[in-house]
Parts: C-alpha cells; sequence; structure tokens
C-alpha cells in the first residue's frame, strides 16, 4: 500500500526565514515535491542537501492506492 501526503503550510529557507512562501509538500512513493507559490530564487535547493522549513503544518490530504 503506498500513501501520498500533503502538507500545506509556509516554507521558507534557513538563511531567509523572512521570506516565507505558502505551499505543498507532497510526498508519494518516496519521492518529494515542493510547489510554492513565488520562487526561492534561481538556486537548486535539492541537489546540496540545504534545508527548508514548513510553519503550520497542516495536511491537506491522503490519498491511498492499492
Amino acid at each position: 500500500m503506498i500513501e501520498t501526503r500533503e502538507f500545506k503550510g509556509l516554507w521558507w529557507l534557513p538563511t531567509r526565514a523572512d521570506e516565507r512562501l505558502a505551499g505543498t509538500l507532497t510526498i508519494t512513493k518516496g519521492g518529494a515535491s515542493l510547489e510554492v507559490i513565488g520562487d526561492f530564487g534561481h538556486q537548486l535547493l535539492s541537489t546540496d542537501g540545504k534545508g527548508i522549513t514548513l510553519e503550520g503544518h497542516q495536511v491537506a490530504s491522503n490519498t491511498m492506492n492499492g
């Protein structure tokens, strides 16, 4: 059984905590995708292990796949 989970909230980079963007983190089959309204700039964030932070997380939906 594979679950898809979505978490909505405010996201920011640890080095720029004053720039928070609304968005949704979706996790499916061990892969993660973050969609935000706006952007963190023109740099790749996932390749160097930089952290991002979620404030006020809310589960948006749970989907069960068989």
